[in-house]
């Protein structure tokens, strides 16, 4: 191991930071089932997501489409 990779390993191991409390811990159970009754629900994401210029062409095509035949429909 070289003398970048042994330093770069004695930082990692000397600042790894350690959660205290358990993530299953009863109390964080309660506060996970109540940050979920808070959630706003919402409907899934039907199309791919993105933001790269392909994506976005696709993304509206596929709306224009959409909207093509929600127009035909009623």
């Amino acid at each position: 191991m070289g003398e970048r990779a042994a330093k770069s390993a004695s930082w990692i191991s000397t600042h790894i930071t350690v959660n205290a409390m358990s993530q299953r811990s009863l109390r964080n159970v309660e506060t996970r089932k109540k940050k979920a009754r808070r959630a706003i629900p919402r409907s899934k994401v039907t199309r791919v997501q993105g933001n790269t210029a392909g994506v976005r062409r696709r993304l509206k095509k596929a709306a224009n489409k959409a909207r093509g035949a929600k127009a035909a429909k009623g």
